[in-house]
């Protein structure tokens, strides 16, 4: 369980001249982390930080699992960015006009970034596609 949370004002010089902010000290293990408070309060931004250091925590070997694990990457933006395009055409067409065309979007688009991941040129893996003879994906 953690300890006391403290805050404090500090004074912090910046381009724009001096300014005093609000820093809030939480304790973790053996060591005390100062961080910024986003609003004037305090009470509320010690709380939420001390939940994100709480999590911090209770999941370290999961955030931390880059540097044991090459093959995990720092981010997932890769899933994020394959789950864009399928969102900003919902938005823009607002849905999809029947489920075999929902369907065959997304397994074009998933063989797509299939094969960018993989560094094929796509328009080369869609022309051998439309020709007959798909390039198939490595999956080792």
């Amino acid at each position: 369980m953690l300890r006391s949370i403290s805050t404090y004002f500090c004074v912090v010089q910046r381009s724009s001249g001096i300014h005093s902010e609000r820093v809030v000290a939480v304790p973790f293990g053996n060591n005390t982390l100062f961080l910024t408070c986003a609003n004037s309060s305090g009470t509320h931004s010690a709380r939420v930080l001390a939940n994100l250091i709480g999590r911090l925590r209770d999941y370290s070997n999961d955030v931390w699992r880059f540097m044991t694990q090459p093959d995990v990457p720092f981010t997932n933006n890769l899933a994020e960015q394959t789950v864009r395009m399928p969102k900003v055409k919902q938005k823009v067409s607002g849905c999809f006009r029947t489920p075999l065309g929902a369907t065959n979007y997304c397994v074009i688009r998933s063989y797509c970034a299939t094969m960018h991941k993989q560094w094929v040129n796509i328009f080369d893996s869609l022309a051998a596609a439309f020709k007959g003879s798909p390039l198939q994906p490595c999956f080792a």
